[in-house]
Order: C-alpha cells, then structure tokens, then sequence
C-alpha cells in the first residue's frame, strides 16, 4: 500500500479538489485527510475498504465525494479478497452476475459512479438477492447430481 494517495473529492457546491489520503497501518487501518479548511478527516477500519468507508461517511455528511473505485456504489470485496488484500481491492458488482472484475480502491471512478455508503449496502443487498444465473445453474445441477446419486447407488 501506497503511503499517500491524490484523490479528486467534489463538494457539495459541485467543485472539485484534489486531496491528499494519508494511508497508516497498525491494530486499525486508518485513512486521513485535510479538508479545505484544513481540518483533519480520518477514518479507520479493520482494513482499507472500512477505513475508506469510515472517512466517507464523515465526509459526505460535509458534502464531499471521493471519486475512487471504493467509492463506487457497485463496490464491494468479498471476505477471501478482503482477507488477501487487507482490503485494497474491492469487486465491482454486476446485477445477475458473478463476481469478477476487480479494482484497487483508489483507483479514479467518475462522479456518475460514486454514492454514499448506504447506496453501496443497498446495491450489494440486491445483488446478492438476485443472485447471478450460473450460480443458481450450479445450484440445480448439484440437486440433480445428488438425485442421480441416490437413486443409483440405493
């Protein structure tokens, strides 16, 4: 992990800024930056897609967006990835698809991207309630092996 990251952030008045993400490990995962009067943001986590959520939710009650991929509302990594990565790379959701496409979390996103922390846990909650196809494919094959199975082997 890179120890300072440049993020665009847009305000709420429509302009935008490049910030300076400071990115500090230890127990926690914390991320801190300077909004533009100077006062300190921080936000920490059990690793980098938390802290990152963390700092946001602060920020947007200010107004600000950070235009990142983890700011992404179809942003989410899966509990393998976040373990392998400490939660620097985060999947970028499909509806009715699986998980594949991956992306750093400070990767650049367009505004029309990002939302709030909400948005991201409802796009996930819908994603995950309407689950991709193959994997509901794979779940009738399983049922019809197991049937085969039983009736052959009895």
């Amino acid at each position: 992990m890179k120890e300072s990251v440049d993020l665009p952030v847009v305000g709420a008045d429509g302009h935008s800024a490049v910030w300076v993400f400071e990115c500090v490990s230890g127990d926690t995962f914390s991320i801190v930056t300077h909004d533009i009067a100077g006062a300190e943001r921080r936000g920490s986590g059990s690793d980098w897609f938390d802290a990152l959520r963390s700092l946001r939710i602060s920020l947007h009650a200010d107004g600000y967006q950070v235009l990142c991929a983890g700011s992404m509302v179809n942003a989410r990594p899966s509990g393998m990835l976040s373990d392998t990565t400490q939660g620097e790379f985060v999947y970028l959701l499909e509806p009715n698809r699986e998980a594949r496409k991956k992306a750093w979390i400070f990767a650049p996103a367009s505004l029309s991207d990002v939302g709030t922390v909400v948005e991201q846990d409802e796009f996930y909650e819908r994603w995950l309630a309407n689950p991709a196809k193959s994997r509901v494919f794979r779940s009738l094959m399983d049922l019809f092996r197991e049937y085969y199975h039983r009736l052959r082997y009895r």
